[in-house]
């Protein structure tokens, strides 16, 4: 994957934060470091590997496993891929691919929360 190899990052890491780092946390740090617009990745989501990191890709695209993907162009952005997915099945293909998946999952949680206080309920009941 060119977002793997752009950012040096290790697949082996990336799984690893798939089960341990929280949501919110990912979408914190996303906006630390200033995502909120799209830096898009050079070239196609995939690249040729060698067989080790290809077995990891295979389990990342296998537990991600969200339509949004190919919009990914961030860590963040692969972290954020299921549960922005989870969130809101329906967002158009011109905001997935010009906002960071930070600032939408920020932007589609806010409006839940909106509607369910108007809703007369409490957020997250």
């Amino acid at each position: 994957m060119r977002i793997l190899e752009r950012d040096h990052l290790r697949p082996e890491d990336l799984l690893l934060a798939l089960d341990q780092e929280p949501v919110d946390h990912t979408v914190a740090q996303a906006f630390r470091q200033g995502e909120i617009r799209k830096n898009m990745a050079d070239g196609a989501l995939f690249a040729l590997v060698d067989p080790h990191s290809f077995l990891c890709v295979m389990e990342l695209l296998k537990r991600i496993d969200s339509p949004y993907l190919p919009w990914a162009a961030s860590r963040a952005d692969l972290l954020l891929s299921r549960p922005l997915y989870a969130l809101k099945s329906t967002i158009p293909t011109a905001r997935l691919s010009r906002y960071s998946f930070a600032f939408l999952y920020r932007y589609y949680a806010g409006k839940c929360r909106g509607k369910e206080m108007r809703d007369g309920g409490t957020p997250g009941s």
